[in-house]
């Protein structure tokens, strides 16, 4: 049985502050409007589940296969 704890523990209920300035409730990147919209990431993965809640896109085309791009897709631009 672990402890539990009414209250938030400061840094894991809302880190950005922590990994932007270190500094409470200081979020500098935010402040200059980087917030990764419009960025595409690349992750290299043994398996992706394009169906699930998080990551499909039911109005646009399924892009998986060799070469096959959909900048449109809200999450997952490409998937081989």
């Amino acid at each position: 049985r672990g402890l539990q704890s009414s209250t938030p523990v400061e840094g894991k209920t809302n880190p950005q502050w922590i990994t932007q300035s270190n500094v409470r409730n200081s979020r500098p990147f935010f402040d200059e409007g980087l917030d990764g919209s419009g960025q595409i990431v690349a992750v290299a993965d043994g398996g992706l589940d394009v169906d699930n809640c998080y990551l499909a896109d039911t109005s646009v085309e399924r892009i998986n296969g060799p070469d096959r791009w959909n900048l449109n897709h809200r999450k997952v631009v490409r998937y081989d």
